[in-house]
């Protein structure tokens, strides 16, 4: 999962840019014995393979020091290799002094990352001026775009404390994909470290992905550990998702070809995780790429990412929903306000299934993914999304938000400090008020606990807020709704009598955060 997160340029500059400012003339001074060097760095330029491009590349810029296409083919592999980022500014620079136009986009671009944006604006504005430019003025204006709005939100902070997680979570290798249950209790991520199942290394050594879970016991988060077999195999496992249960999660699994994959479920038993199975084919498709996935609290719901034809732009968020039969309907595109012409990814759904966060390239990011918010209305529809401003957006890649019940705490993968790591949020900002109502769902005579179904319903309005799915294997539910109102509990679960129940709840001041116990006992029909 981790290599699918890039930079903001997208394939079609590749293609716009191989080959410019080439020609017959560059190549008659090559000496012969370089040829082959030289077709070999093109190769792997050409499919994106961007370690073995900067590998080649530098040994050819070292004999051939002033040829603008090295230089800039250089920069470029430097630009969208993790870590490296930075040290593409100075070939870049020198491929721009020699004349190569491409040079000065993405110059801006490596500016832009580094925060220089000044910079960035200078040297985008000498690409627009030059007249060979490839792009057109429309792309330009977005760039220029990007880096202004950086500016301004990078100057104009929202209340937030965020800090990296220390080490008992985040390591020296790339850690990302956070998700956090509703209680803030337990941290489900990805991560590519030595412990990963089997050991294995990809060609450009990192290993392979696993998943970890750490424990948050009084306030500290333990040690993380990966999830054992059948949930971690020998390939690529990453978790993508989180029911609000806790009963499922999913992820994302790799073929044996170690590219390709599909999304996967897997459930609590009480020995840990089922074995992962494969999602219906309404939900993965055989020739694009699903990569992320989100269930609804009723987990009737799953909000999917795909590149499937008939999209906005390259990858678009879908909803599919569970038919009366159990099977998945037809995927439904969320549509042009929330899928912009780039790439969105990594929903997550609030715990009152009110608030759909997700990652975009586009929709006004300050660079990579950002974290967007948009919100449900009355009627069912979803709202404009909402950039969720900086420090939680940076200009790196920030991907991967979950937010706990009370929405006060939240996670997020970013790559500011040059390497994918799992960062905390503290939201200090006023916030819509809410209350968390938790409690037992078990039988009335033996007192075990019972799966089902508990609907919450506000009375004044004559609605249902939501519902929530106990945990199959304690009987605990978690459901947030807002205060000063009176609701109606309604508890189901098969072979029992419906309960009703009826509440009201409230909170004492403008920012509490109130928890109130409910806990059921059914009789049997």
């Amino acid at each position: 999962m981790e290599r699918r997160i890039l930079l903001t340029i997208s394939a079609v500059f590749l293609i716009v840019f191989t080959g410019f400012a080439g020609g017959d003339d560059k190549d008659e001074k090559i000496k012969g014995k370089h040829r082959r060097i030289v077709e070999e760095a093109e190769f792997f330029y050409s499919i994106d393979d961007h370690f073995m491009s900067k590998r080649i590349y530098s040994d050819l810029v070292e004999l051939y020091p002033d040829n603008p296409e090295f230089n800039f083919r250089l920069g470029y592999s430097y630009l969208h290799m993790r870590n490296e980022e930075n040290l593409s500014i100075p070939y870049l620079q020198k491929a721009a002094e020699l004349g190569y136009t491409a040079a000065y986009y993405f110059l801006a671009e490596a500016y832009h990352l580094n925060e220089e944006f000044f910079r960035a604006l200078v040297a985008l504005e000498e690409y627009r001026n030059r007249p060979d430019h490839k792009l057109t003025h429309a792309r330009i204006d977005l760039a220029q775009h990007k880096i202004e709005k950086a500016m301004v939100m990078m100057g104009e902070p929202i209340e937030v404390m965020m800090k990296r997680l220390g080490t008992n979570v985040n390591s020296d290798y790339q850690d990302y994909a956070p998700n956090i249950d509703a209680e803030g209790n337990y941290l489900y991520f990805t991560s590519r470290r030595p412990e990963s199942t089997g050991g294995y290394t990809d060609q450009e050594g990192n290993y392979f992905e696993d998943i970890f879970i750490a424990r948050n016991v009084a306030g500290a988060w333990t040690k993380a550990e990966p999830l054992p077999r059948p949930v971690n195999d020998d390939g690529h496992d990453a978790n993508v998702n989180f029911a609000s249960s806790g009963n499922s999660m999913l992820l994302y699994r790799t073929h044996k070809n170690l590219y390709t994959g599909d999304l996967y479920i897997t459930h609590r038993v009480r020995e840990g995780w089922s074995e992962p199975e494969k999602l219906e084919d309404a939900i993965n498709t055989s020739e694009y790429h699903e990569p992320s996935a989100a269930l609804s609290p009723d987990e009737k719901e799953i909000y999917v990412v795909s590149d499937r034809p008939g999209g906005f732009g390259g990858k678009d968020i879908y909803v599919i929903r569970k038919l009366p039969t159990g099977k998945w309907s037809e995927p439904q595109n969320l549509g042009r306000e929330i899928n912009s012409p780039f790439d969105e990814d990594a929903p997550f759904l609030s715990l009152d299934g009110r608030s759909l966060f997700f990652s975009s390239m586009g929709n006004g990011s300050i660079g990579g993914y950002d974290v967007f918010r948009c919100t449900k209305n009355e009627l069912g529809e979803w709202g404009e999304p909402q950039q969720l401003g900086y420090p939680i957006n940076s200009v790196y890649d920030d991907i991967y938000f979950s937010v706990t019940a009370n929405g006060k705490r939240a996670y997020v993968s970013s790559s500011r400090e040059r390497t994918m790591d799992i960062y905390e949020i503290e939201m200090l900002y006023e916030m819509d008020d809410l209350v968390i109502v938790k409690g037992l769902v078990s039988d009335e005579l033996n007192q075990i606990p019972l799966q089902g179904e508990v609907s919450i319903y506000d009375i004044r309005e004559n609605k249902e807020v939501v519902t929530v799915i106990p945990n199959r294997l304690t009987g605990k539910y978690v459901a947030a709704v807002m205060p000063d109102r009176k609701y109606l509990i309604q508890v189901k679960s098969p072979g029992y009598e419906i309960a009703e129940q009826t509440i009201e709840v409230k909170v004492n001041n403008k920012g509490d955060f109130e928890v109130l116990e409910v806990d059921v006992a059914l009789k049997k029909e």
